[in-house]
């Protein structure tokens, strides 16, 4: 007879791995801080929860996500320590990194300036460009799936990331209001769909907005162009959303936005050879300016 396992509790020891607290709770899958008694660090446990565990989807993402990770191997990637499919709740261990995601900065602060703004996406696109080269397209590239890290930023969740292939994927994996228009039809995916993503991402930097309304995106059964706004409606203008910026700027949102993925950039260099120029250093500041003024991301993380 085969016993249904239990989430772990903070403070319960399994075998090398102390669970200190629950960090988030996913779909499928509990993120925990720990304390591994082998590498003697803190890590992150990335666990499936007890009442998913029978589910073969679900084991099957996280495996997935231990093996992607495995393969795209860079600095601006979480990297993977260890992965369990054996144990009763599945899990895979993670670097543990003090920082903040992206959405929680924008959710504190608010829009970022544009230099601050150009610089992460810069790094979040030379990453993605890395993972493309690896043979995959992330699928889920948006502010909560990237942490600021002791000035380098840092991408993660990649448990729906999918082989560039002419193959259609099996699902619209994703998150509903960033997936691009061949992700909503369940199309062929191309690097430009991650450029996609990507746009909305540096729209979001700017306005902390959505450049597309709110849409029906829980109901399941409706048609693709009733659930998804992005099928039907054209993307907000940083003007529109009270943002002013250079034209440049615009410019490059337009052709990340493009409808027809053959219209986007069909590689992230050519999207950073025209962001390069519009963004003064690459660097982080040397020290934070604390000020009156609006904070920016070097007030938080240096």
């Amino acid at each position: 007879m085969t016993h249904q396992p239990i989430d772990p509790q903070p403070g319960e020891r399994r075998e090398d791995i102390t669970f200190v607290s629950l960090m988030q709770q996913g779909m499928s899958s509990n993120i925990y801080l720990t304390w591994h008694h082998r590498y003697l660090a803190p890590m992150v446990c990335k666990m499936l929860r007890a009442e998913e565990y029978s589910d073969a989807r679900w084991r099957q993402l996280l495996q997935n996500e231990a093996q992607v990770i495995q393969k795209v191997t860079h600095p601006n990637i979480v990297r993977l320590f260890e992965m369990n499919m054996d144990a009763p709740l599945p899990y895979i261990l993670l670097d543990y990194l003090p920082g903040q995601t992206v959405r929680r900065f924008l959710r504190q602060t608010g829009r970022f300036n544009l230099q601050d703004a150009l610089r992460l996406i810069i790094s979040v696109g030379a990453t993605l460009a890395h993972v493309h080269h690896s043979g995959y397209i992330h699928r889920d590239v948006k502010p909560s799936n990237v942490m600021l890290h002791a000035g380098y930023v840092k991408l993660f969740d990649f448990g729906v990331a999918w082989p560039l292939s002419h193959q259609k994927p099996p699902d619209k994996s994703g998150t509903p209001m960033y997936l691009a228009p061949e992700q909503c039809r369940q199309q062929v995916l191309t690097p430009a769909t991650d450029i996609w993503q990507l746009g909305i991402f540096l729209f979001e930097l700017l306005t902390n907005q959505l450049p597309f309304a709110k849409s029906n995106y829980d109901d399941y059964d409706a048609p693709p162009e009733k659930r998804y706004s992005q099928l039907t409606m054209p993307p907000k203008t940083l003007q529109e959303a009270g943002r002013r910026a250079p034209i440049a700027v615009q410019r490059i949102l337009n052709r990340c936005l493009a409808f027809e993925a053959t219209e986007r950039y069909q590689k992230i260099e050519d999207f950073l050879i025209e962001l390069d120029p519009l963004c003064k250093t690459k660097i982080w500041p040397a020290l934070p300016v604390l000020t009156g003024k609006p904070h920016t991301i070097a007030d938080f993380i240096l």
